[in-house]
């Protein structure tokens, strides 16, 4: 937690939007395992807020796009809070962003969070669609998820 709040204090004082996405997408991350969902969701809503307001670019060398991770601790937070039609909006958004931006670490991510959540919902159709189009990504762009 201290190194996400420590992100998060030296992006405010750049005043650089990129780096509060990645701030509020470290903060969101670590207070989601955590257990946090409620500032889990709050964080990663302020990332996605700054990426809408057309403030952000990802920048050559960003191993993804960090709205793309908002976007999932959105998502994932929601549906744990019982936002189930939010959660599956919010991760579609996810998923549609990195594929728009061609970003396929960041689609990798997404996907790879959307099959956890068709998982935790007991649909094995949803998870079959969702694994095999992360292992054919995966192949075709040679990532490796954990």
């Amino acid at each position: 937690m201290q190194v996400a709040e420590r992100a998060y204090s030296l992006a405010r004082k750049q005043h650089y939007p990129t780096q509060m996405i990645w701030a509020y997408n470290a903060l969101a991350a670590t207070l989601f395992f955590l257990g946090d969902f409620e500032s889990t969701q709050q964080f990663a809503m302020r990332g996605v807020e700054i990426w809408h307001s057309g403030g952000s670019q990802s920048q050559w060398g960003d191993v993804d796009t960090p709205v793309v991770g908002c976007l999932c601790y959105q998502a994932v937070s929601e549906w744990l809070l019982g936002g189930v039609a939010s959660c599956q909006a919010t991760m579609a958004e996810a998923i549609s962003l990195a594929k728009e931006l061609k970003d396929m670490h960041a689609l990798a991510l997404a996907l790879n969070w959307a099959a956890s959540l068709g998982y935790a919902e007991s649909n094995p159709a949803e998870v079959d669609c969702l694994a095999s189009e992360l292992i054919e990504l995966s192949t075709r762009h040679n990532l490796c998820i954990g």
